[in-house]
């Protein structure tokens, strides 16, 4: 008998020999998916944000007073940085002066 006849021609096809294509779409999908999440929370943080300086803006607009309006900022202020405690100190500049020395 031929021993070329009993040798394939071909090889049969090996599974995984192939690189499989659905398990990259799957992955690029994936990281889209995230991308699209982060996205979406970013842009719930933005929008509270805008809400959060709208409301501060819509009180201040309504302060009747100097009092007021510090009460109102230092409040907004204390919720927007997650902070106990806030304050305003007046500071008065016309008092201050600086040395000659400094100016040159």
């Amino acid at each position: 008998m031929d021993a070329s006849r009993l040798t394939p021609t071909s090889e049969p096809p090996r599974p995984h020999a192939e690189p499989d294509h659905r398990e990259a779409a799957t992955a690029q999908l994936a990281e889209q998916v995230a991308e699209r999440l982060r996205a979406e929370e970013a842009l719930r943080r933005y929008t509270s944000r805008l809400e959060h300086l709208q409301r501060m803006s819509l009180a201040l607009l309504s302060a009747d007073s100097l009092t007021t309006v510090v009460q109102i900022a230092v409040r907004y202020v204390e919720e927007s940085i997650a902070c106990r405690a806030a304050g305003i100190s007046p500071v008065s500049y016309t008092h201050l002066t600086l040395p000659t020395s400094d100016l040159v």
